[in-house]
């Protein structure tokens, strides 16, 4: 994935499940910023790296991988998270990278500990997936 959804403002929802089911990276830092109506954005399993200062749109649901096959990322570029935004992963390892800004992240229960330890500077923040309700 490159810049062609960047400043798209009228998107609300990308499904790359769907799209680009075998969408392993995001090439381009930024190339989803100015998306100001995105709410929603679901990466594969197979999605392994989130590139840098991808997103900077608030309120924001990001998710990677499924509750099948979990998930495969293993990058988070710096900056990825700028606002308010929400993670859900199904990485039961812990990617490399930070999330400073994250709202709340999301990751299988059994992985809660891994997770904190990983980011310890959000610990407060990474919670179990049978805690997050759906799409919010």
């Amino acid at each position: 994935m490159g810049t062609q959804f960047k400043d798209e403002t009228t998107i609300q929802v990308l499904d790359f499940r769907s799209l680009f089911p075998n969408l392993v990276s995001t090439t381009a830092s930024k190339g989803l910023q100015g998306c100001t109506s995105l709410k929603k954005v679901t990466f594969p399993y197979k999605f392994e790296t989130i590139a840098e200062q991808l997103f900077n749109t608030a309120n924001l649901l990001v998710i990677v991988g499924d509750e099948v096959n979990g998930s495969s990322l293993s990058s988070i570029g710096w900056g990825s998270f700028v606002s308010s935004q929400n993670l859900v992963c199904y990485a039961t390892t812990p990617p490399n990278g930070n999330a400073p800004n994250v709202k709340a992240f999301y990751v299988p229960d059994d992985s809660v500990q891994a997770y904190k330890t990983k980011f310890s500077n959000i610990s407060g923040r990474i919670k179990p997936l049978s805690e997050w309700s759906g799409d919010r």
